[in-house]
Protein backbone atom coordinates (compact mmCIF):
# COMPACT_ATOMS: atom_id res chain seq x y z
CA UNK A 1 0.00 0.00 0.00
CA UNK A 2 0.98 3.41 -0.15
CA UNK A 3 0.72 4.49 2.98
CA UNK A 4 2.29 3.10 6.50
CA UNK A 5 1.23 4.49 9.83
CA UNK A 6 1.98 4.39 13.33
CA UNK A 7 1.14 5.96 16.71
CA UNK A 8 3.86 7.15 18.20
CA UNK A 9 2.05 8.07 22.01
CA UNK A 10 -0.72 9.33 23.26
CA UNK A 11 0.76 9.56 26.62
CA UNK A 12 0.04 13.33 28.19
CA UNK A 13 4.16 14.90 28.56
CA UNK A 14 5.21 16.83 31.73
CA UNK A 15 6.25 20.51 31.63
CA UNK A 16 9.43 20.89 29.12
CA UNK A 17 9.53 16.79 28.45
CA UNK A 18 10.13 15.35 25.44
CA UNK A 19 9.28 11.90 23.42
CA UNK A 20 11.38 10.50 20.87
CA UNK A 21 9.32 8.21 18.66
CA UNK A 22 10.63 4.94 17.55
CA UNK A 23 13.17 4.45 14.70
CA UNK A 24 11.23 3.35 11.91
CA UNK A 25 13.38 1.93 8.87
CA UNK A 26 12.44 2.49 5.49
CA UNK A 27 14.73 -0.01 4.14
CA UNK A 28 17.44 -0.36 2.43
CA UNK A 29 15.83 0.55 -0.82
CA UNK A 30 13.16 2.64 0.40
CA UNK A 31 9.54 1.54 -0.56
CA UNK A 32 8.52 5.15 0.40
CA UNK A 33 9.51 8.65 -0.79
CA UNK A 34 7.95 11.14 2.34
CA UNK A 35 7.79 10.76 6.10
CA UNK A 36 5.24 12.80 7.71
CA UNK A 37 5.09 13.32 11.47
CA UNK A 38 1.53 14.98 13.00
CA UNK A 39 0.59 16.09 16.11
CA UNK A 40 -2.15 17.47 18.75
CA UNK A 41 -1.26 18.85 21.83
CA UNK A 42 -3.16 21.08 23.95
CA UNK A 43 0.18 22.86 25.45
CA UNK A 44 2.55 24.90 22.98
CA UNK A 45 5.83 22.56 22.03
CA UNK A 46 8.09 22.17 19.48
CA UNK A 47 7.74 19.17 16.58
CA UNK A 48 10.67 17.41 14.38
CA UNK A 49 11.26 14.86 12.49
CA UNK A 50 14.45 13.55 12.64
CA UNK A 51 16.66 11.48 10.26
CA UNK A 52 19.46 8.82 10.19
CA UNK A 53 21.56 7.11 7.60
CA UNK A 54 22.54 3.88 10.55
CA UNK A 55 19.63 4.53 13.06
CA UNK A 56 22.93 5.94 15.72
CA UNK A 57 23.13 9.41 15.22
CA UNK A 58 20.03 11.88 14.10
CA UNK A 59 19.91 14.78 13.03
CA UNK A 60 16.89 17.13 12.04
CA UNK A 61 15.25 16.91 9.04
CA UNK A 62 12.32 19.62 10.02
CA UNK A 63 11.20 21.56 12.87
CA UNK A 64 7.95 23.33 13.84
CA UNK A 65 6.61 25.24 16.81
CA UNK A 66 3.20 23.85 17.73
CA UNK A 67 0.69 26.21 19.17
CA UNK A 68 -1.71 24.75 22.01
CA UNK A 69 -5.11 22.97 20.67
CA UNK A 70 -3.85 23.25 17.21
CA UNK A 71 -2.81 20.37 14.78
CA UNK A 72 0.34 20.63 13.11
CA UNK A 73 2.01 18.43 10.12
CA UNK A 74 5.90 17.80 9.31
CA UNK A 75 6.25 16.32 5.43
CA UNK A 76 10.01 15.87 4.56
CA UNK A 77 11.00 13.70 1.58
CA UNK A 78 13.10 10.69 2.31
CA UNK A 79 16.95 10.66 1.66
CA UNK A 80 17.97 8.48 4.74
CA UNK A 81 17.03 4.97 5.74
CA UNK A 82 15.73 5.97 9.47
CA UNK A 83 12.93 8.57 10.23
CA UNK A 84 11.31 9.49 13.82
CA UNK A 85 9.15 12.12 15.20
CA UNK A 86 9.93 14.10 18.43
CA UNK A 87 8.44 16.27 20.23
CA UNK A 88 9.40 18.53 22.87
CA UNK A 89 6.36 19.94 25.45
CA UNK A 90 6.30 23.77 26.66
CA UNK A 91 6.54 24.56 30.30
CA UNK A 92 2.73 23.04 31.48
CA UNK A 93 1.82 19.43 31.77
CA UNK A 94 -0.47 18.46 28.78
CA UNK A 95 -4.14 17.15 29.14
CA UNK A 96 -4.57 16.22 25.38
CA UNK A 97 -1.35 14.71 23.45
CA UNK A 98 -1.68 12.96 20.23
CA UNK A 99 1.71 12.23 17.86
CA UNK A 100 1.35 10.11 14.64
CA UNK A 101 3.89 9.27 11.89
CA UNK A 102 3.16 7.64 8.73
CA UNK A 103 5.88 6.77 5.54
CA UNK A 104 4.24 7.84 2.32
CA UNK A 105 4.39 6.76 -1.78
CA UNK A 106 3.53 9.41 -3.53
Amino acid sequence: AGLSVYTDSSTNLAGGAAFTGTSRDGGSTPAYNMFVASVFADQAGTLKIQKSIDNTTWRDAATVAVTAGVPQELTVKCTARYYRAYYLNGATLQTQFLLTSAYQRI
